[in-house]
């Protein structure tokens, strides 16, 4: 074997997910986003994942305050091309639906932003000013979700994809995954032995790097699935062999036909995440 290719969550991380910071787009710790993705990961049924774990077993009597008169309405699952979910529920008189997702994926979603008690204008400068603030927690190594939400239309009604429009900015959820203390180790012996490693995740290049600094990888390059999906099959031979890290890959999110130009480095099927 010459290459090996990992995932990180679990295998060089403990897969013991915190939920560290909940703040709003002034990097405030702010009860009302920890509310919201409560109320979310509560009543939501589809994917669950240790995230939603995280967030209801952080400062729960924050998260549970009244949350016995909130009725679920609906709900849209999480899938990998949206990399989002919401859930609509009933609180008093009103229908909110509340979608957490990674930021890629909120931010095109929001035409305004919560901001001291208040919604104003999601405006290219305030959107810069929420991608800077992601960028600062990706860089310390948090897994970072965007939570939105909006007033819903009451009465029957049964929501969809399409619905998930014109949401305000509420904030972000940052999730620390400790490296494991034995990664640095294990990868330097692949590497005294000729292994070349690379990392497959659906977190963003920025905490892949985080970790991959953290636990002694050499990073040639980095590369995302965007950037794969648009790539034709000769291409992606060269970029498999030029980069170590492979963010923001999805499960069946495109296939090489082509064989690999180098020894076991095989990329068949969909280049899947952990």
């Amino acid at each position: 074997m010459d290459v090996l290719c990992t995932d990180k969550t679990g295998t060089l991380t403990e897969d013991r997910i915190e939920l560290v910071r909940h703040v709003n787009i002034d990097m405030v710790e702010d009860e009302r986003v920890l509310r919201l993705a409560f109320m979310n990961s509560h009543f939501q049924t589809g994917l669950k994942n240790p995230m939603d774990s995280a967030v209801l077993q952080h400062d729960s009597e924050i998260g549970t305050q009244g949350i016995s008169k909130v009725k679920k309405i609906d709900e849209i699952p999480f899938d990998f091309m949206r990399r989002r979910m919401s859930v609509v529920v009933q609180d008093g008189r009103e229908h909110v639906m509340i979608t957490k997702g990674s930021p890629e994926s909120v931010f095109p979603i929001c035409n305004r932003y919560h901001h001291k008690g208040k919604p104003g204008k999601f405006s290219p400068k305030e959107k810069e000013k929420a991608k800077k603030l992601y960028d600062l927690l990706s860089m310390d190594g948090f897994r970072v979700l965007a939570l939105a939400s909006r007033r819903a239309p009451a009465g029957d009604h049964l929501y969809k994809v399409a619905d998930e429009a014109d949401l305000t900015f509420e904030g972000f959820l940052a999730f620390l995954d400790p490296p494991k203390q034995s990664a640095h180790s294990s990868l330097a012996e692949l590497m005294k032995r000729g292994v070349e490693v690379k990392i497959l995740s659906g977190d963003n290049e920025l905490v892949n790097k985080k970790i991959a600094q953290v636990v002694g990888l050499n990073v040639k390059g980095v590369i995302t699935g965007d950037e794969i999906a648009q790539a034709s099959d000769d291409s992606l031979n060269v970029l498999a062999e030029k980069n170590t890290i492979f963010a923001r890959v999805s499960p069946c999110r495109r296939s090489a036909s082509s064989s690999p130009s180098r020894g076991t480095s095989t990329w068949s099927g969909s280049l899947a995440t952990g």
